[in-house]
């Protein structure tokens, strides 16, 4: 059962039982697994087999802990449910370690990032940082000819044009004057102008692309 794994690792963590027990019945209701305390291992879902090994991990307190993919496998609830956990015991002060590919994931949970391309470090530092690393907008006009899509991609060499959407990243939020100007010059009519929020994945796209143009 679960309760029985709990015993065996705290066991030969050397705790005693008793201190195996109370911490046992507070990890198992961190991560919201009291009530299978007793069910056999084999009828656990692969999330409440993850939960499980985080209460594992956690019997001797540690100040920090190293997480490989902890969802992967996960339905999204259990993803809530093991996210939700990261975050209460980072509240309790614990340092973690987070290795993950899902980067949504990431930047709900995490404070600072490193991001790794083919085994080598390209860029690290707080999430709040990374994901604001260039203004995005989306622009909507009426429809667009050929002749001011070519002007738009050679102003801004990164813009995104589909049908009458302009999506473009600028290293600047100023610069979307110039996009405006360039639409109003040749009297294309802008229907809307949103800010894009620029997401972790976003960076981390951006971030790889251009260490691959660098190469």
């Amino acid at each position: 059962t679960g309760l029985q794994m709990l015993l065996c690792f705290g066991g030969m963590a050397g705790l005693s039982r008793k201190e195996i027990f109370d911490k046992a019945d507070a990890l198992l209701e961190l991560v919201e697994m009291s009530q299978w305390r007793d069910t056999k291992i084999k009828k656990y879902s692969k999330g409440m087999m993850q939960r499980l090994g985080l209460a594992q991990a956690m019997l001797n307190d540690p100040d920090i802990v190293f997480l490989d993919e902890p969802t992967d496998g996960v339905d999204p609830i259990g993803r809530r449910q093991i996210r939700n956990i990261l975050v209460e015991l980072k509240k309790q002060g614990k340092t973690i370690f987070l290795n993950s590919h899902l980067l949504a994931e990431v930047e709900s949970v995490c404070d600072r990032v490193a991001i790794l391309d083919r085994g080598h470090l390209i860029k690290t530092g707080p999430v709040h940082n990374l994901i604001s690393m260039k203004p995005s907008y989306q622009v909507e006009t009426v429809e667009l000819n050929g002749e001011i899509i070519e002007e738009i991609k050679i102003a801004f060499p990164d813009a995104v044009v589909e049908e009458n959407k302009i999506t473009v990243t600028l290293d600047d939020e100023y610069q979307i004057n110039g996009l405006i100007d360039l639409l109003r010059q040749n009297y294309i009519d802008i229907l809307s102008i949103v800010p894009h929020r620029v997401s972790l994945e976003d960076s981390f796209m951006q971030l790889i692309r251009g260490g691959n143009n660098a190469e």
